[in-house]
């Protein structure tokens, strides 16, 4: 009885080791989407209310967008506090900040960081362009994060499983 209690804790444990090794993928699947919405709804409101960027950041932060509502919030917040610095150093500072201990590739946060060095810096077609760009990168980062979920995922978890099966067998 308690090698057969063993045996399926072992093989649970492994298989719980799969799904959490998997979870970086699930989570970049995620926070790309979140940053996806909220390149969506940064460009409407930039076209249609105008407001400055800390009232739109602001607005953002309110959605409920997980980590990318807690980076427009840290932008307002520091663009209403320190009024001095440019926005490129608040963004690149919140983008560090949020989503520098995530499961974010390099290459997204390059996408995200250049989005902080061009807002505020042209007019409002030419800042809509470029939000519009930078959402077209997201999403392809988002496909390609997708298709690396779907081969991966598959691959880790059966492979924890079968490490539990053997360890099993060879108990």
């Amino acid at each position: 009885m308690l090698k057969l209690i063993l045996c399926l804790t072992i093989l649970l444990l492994a298989t719980g080791i799969g799904f959490l090794i998997t979870s970086q993928y699930r989570n970049r699947v995620h926070h790309l989407q979140e940053l996806i919405t909220a390149m969506d709804l940064l460009e409407s409101e930039m076209i249609y209310r105008k407001d400055p960027l800390a009232v739109i950041s602001a607005s953002i932060s309110r959605q409920g967008l997980g980590l990318a509502s807690k980076l427009f919030s840290l932008i307002s917040i520091r663009l209403e506090l320190y009024p001095d610095q440019d926005l490129r150093s608040h963004w690149l500072q919140g983008v560090e900040e949020v989503y520098g201990d995530t499961s974010l590739l390099a290459a997204d946060l390059s996408i995200l960081q250049g989005l902080g060095s061009q807002l505020g810096r042209s007019g409002m077609e030419g800042q809509k362009l470029m939000v519009q760009n930078q959402r077209r990168l997201l999403e392809h980062q988002l496909s390609d994060a997708r298709e690396i979920q779907m081969r991966k995922s598959k691959v880790i978890q059966s492979l924890a499983t079968a490490g539990g099966i053997l360890l099993v067998i060879l108990l």
